[in-house]
């Protein structure tokens, strides 16, 4: 097997004859009818169209929750927290076996 350093220098020394690369003869012309064609002017509608989708959607939600406000009803949460604390707590479990 080779030394390191030798494989190193061999791998340099077949680099030595090439040439940089070169883009093929039309690839200029290819590049500026790609850019030609997609700048004619389309695609700010594309977006145009997603924004007024996305603003329509966020209307929609806004009209469903305010007309939903006042049909909705807060749970009766005092009378919820009495059954709670009658069903799980004692007070005086709590007072006693704090500091046994």
């Amino acid at each position: 097997m080779k030394p390191l350093n030798e494989e190193i220098e061999a791998t340099l020394n077949s680099l030595e004859g090439l040439k940089p690369a070169q883009p093929g003869p039309d690839f200029k012309s290819k590049v500026m009818a790609r850019w030609e064609e997609s700048s004619k002017g389309d695609e700010w509608l594309r977006y145009l169209k997603y924004g007024i989708a996305a603003m329509i959607l966020m209307a929609m939600v806004n009209v469903i929750t305010l007309l939903n406000r006042g049909t909705t009803t807060a749970p009766q949460t005092d009378q919820f927290t009495a059954q709670v604390v009658d069903q799980y707590l004692d007070a005086s479990d709590i007072y006693e076996s704090s500091y046994e």
